[in-house]
């Protein structure tokens, strides 16, 4: 029996990708006029009723504030339709992988649980990855379907650009994600680095 064969475009898999993919923004008032730079950015995941957004440790660590409102960046088509949404970090819960890491030997892997009042306008805007449903076929050892790729995706602050059109006392900011095919590894590192899987 031959097996059917799928034709993705790259701009097909980057605009899928895109609706799972957000940037974090810090936000500052300067002459009266609030901007936002770029702060890192991440994947939306749930597991099970728990809904938060992947990201690396470093974000986590070094870019976000613990406290005070971030932008959140979403992907649009056009520029006429960019909303501003801002999440309290007050109310997100941020869980960072493994006690002892570097850049060098990782894990850079961080969890950051999103606050209530901040999933339903995420949930209508965006769509969140099930990490729960693919750890279970990852468990189950089902092989992926022939459409599946895996891929990076992340907010390049050197491509952020002012959006044109903007009105006095109301600055829009362009953001530009760079998306890329990825192959998976799985690497052990010795116990002396105090490390486990990454």
């Amino acid at each position: 029996m031959l097996q059917k064969e799928f034709s993705l475009s790259t701009e097909q898999i980057g605009k899928a990708t895109s609706h799972f993919t957000i940037g974090f923004g810090r936000l500052r008032v300067e002459n009266g006029v609030e901007h936002i730079t770029s702060a890192g950015s991440g994947t939306l995941v749930t597991v099970g009723s728990v809904h938060g957004i992947l990201t690396a440790a470093h974000v986590i660590d070094e870019a976000l504030p613990r406290k005070g409102k971030v932008g959140i960046i979403t992907s649009v088509d056009e520029s006429s339709r960019l909303e501003a949404f801002k999440m309290e970090m007050d109310h997100a819960v941020p869980v960072v992988v493994g006690e002892q890491r570097s850049i060098e030997l990782g894990p850079d892997l961080a969890f950051l649980r999103l606050p209530p009042e901040s999933i339903g306008w995420l949930t209508a805007k965006t769509s969140f990855y099930n990490l729960r449903k693919y750890r279970d076929d990852v468990l189950a050892n089902k092989a992926p379907g022939p459409d599946h790729v895996d891929t990076m995706t992340g907010v390049i602050d050197e491509l952020t650009a002012d959006a044109p059109g903007s009105k006095p006392g109301a600055k829009k900011t362009l953001f530009t994600t760079i998306f890329c095919g990825a192959r998976l590894a799985a690497l052990r590192y010795i116990d002396e680095h105090g490390l486990l899987l990454l």
